[in-house]
């Protein structure tokens, strides 16, 4: 589309992104949970979400984008930490799945940032900021709502106590795994301490959990890995 200018002159205006109209997300009622500090994370997470939006609208350099990105997957794993916690120290039945949804999304969101940085150009920012949004809105509003009431009758005092965890991962079990052997190649220096990690393993106990949370982490995601999870993302 062409609109005129000055003494005749031209200027090509091209039609507006898919996420230039979209309204920014607005907290409401109904995403109130009734636990301040769980409402209060949502409300932040609400806050780099529309941040995101706010720089793709400002045709931002990409490394601006990568940083909220990045952000935004600190905050994450924070958050869904946080509300493990909760739900762990008021006996909720569904913690195990709620658990392991949040290890998936937190592995979503670490590969978007990590695709972002590798080839910005090659990721669908629209897509991106769609399912950002829409991953929100249904984190709050189906999967949190689901333990609200098993908390809800504990005391606000209680609740608000539990601890925010410092230290952010992903949580993955060793129930049910088969022994295989694997061949691997290390450095000469690195031998004994790859042995001293199987013997961890096999021990099939808390540490070998903590260790695989720790090794598996969304952060240890490998490019190969990110993309892979981005292109089914964006096909969805």
């Amino acid at each position: 589309m062409f609109h005129p200018m000055a003494r005749g002159a031209h200027r090509l205006v091209l039609p507006p992104k898919g996420y230039e109209t979209m309204k920014y997300l607005h907290w409401s009622e109904e995403y109130n949970t009734g636990v301040q500090t769980i409402d209060n994370d949502h409300k932040d997470l609400f806050s780099l979400v529309n941040a995101l939006q706010k720089e793709m609208e400002s045709h931002t350099p990409a490394k601006n984008i990568d940083k909220i990105l990045a952000a935004l997957g600190r905050y994450v794993e924070k958050h869904f930490k946080h509300e493990e916690e909760i739900m762990k120290a008021y006996n909720y039945p569904g913690f195990a799945a709620h658990k392991a949804a949040h290890r998936e999304l937190a592995l979503d969101v670490h590969a978007l940032h990590k695709a972002h940085v590798s080839h910005p150009s090659e990721v669908d920012e629209e897509k991106l900021l769609k399912f950002l949004r829409n991953w929100l809105s249904n984190h709050i509003l189906r999967s949190d709502m689901d333990y609200v009431p098993y908390i809800r009758n504990k005391s606000t005092s209680e609740i608000e106590n539990t601890p925010i965890p410092e230290d952010i991962g992903s949580a993955v079990t060793s129930d049910g795994l088969e022994t295989v052997d694997v061949s691997v190649r290390v450095p000469q220096e690195s031998v004994a301490a790859l042995r001293r990690c199987a013997v961890l393993l096999n021990a099939h106990g808390e540490e070998a959990a903590t260790f695989t949370e720790l090794v598996m982490s969304a952060k240890t995601l490998t490019l190969e890995e990110a993309d892979s999870r981005v292109d089914k993302l964006m096909q969805d």
